[in-house]
């Protein structure tokens, strides 16, 4: 009885751990849409928001994907973070922009940088990599990756 209580606590500090590590992504309250400006940048008519993270598991990174893009509206969102010495991305594009890029193809030209690969959908890919030290360099990279996906 006493095991399964220590259990039953445990998960439900991991719970609360994974939505403080959620909130603090976001930016705690109001400070997050003043964060979120300074990232968000123009691609030739697109919206593009890039951010790095650290210590979000995939299935926090993808939550975080839907919450950004939501705020953003029309756009694309480049979300990396790094989790026990690797490397997870997220790439999502709004619905209305997937006719002219796809999350998929940019997440296969970003996932290179740090030493990995992925794939997934028009509107939301996904990737793993080994090198945390080159996420700077991938999202450096993701507004001239962006721009050439643009181009065809």
């Amino acid at each position: 009885e006493a095991v399964q209580r220590l259990q039953a606590e445990s998960k439900r500090l991991s719970r609360e751990v994974e939505q403080l590590k959620m909130k603090v992504a976001l930016g705690g309250g109001g400070a997050g849409s003043a964060a979120q400006a300074d990232e968000t940048q123009d691609v030739d008519g697109i919206r593009l928001l890039t951010r790095r993270v650290s210590g979000l598991e995939k299935a926090a990174l993808r939550n975080l994907s839907d919450t950004l893009r939501d705020r953003l509206g029309s756009g694309v969102i480049v979300i990396a973070s790094d989790h026990e010495d690797k490397v997870s991305l997220v790439v999502s594009v709004s619905k209305d922009l997937t006719a002219r890029v796809k999350a998929g193809s940019l997440v296969k030209e970003l996932a290179p940088i740090v030493g990995g690969g992925g794939g997934g959908r028009p509107d939301m890919a996904e990737a793993g990599g080994k090198d945390p030290s080159k996420i700077g360099a991938l999202l450096e990279a993701a507004p001239q990756i962006l721009r050439t996906a643009l181009k065809g």
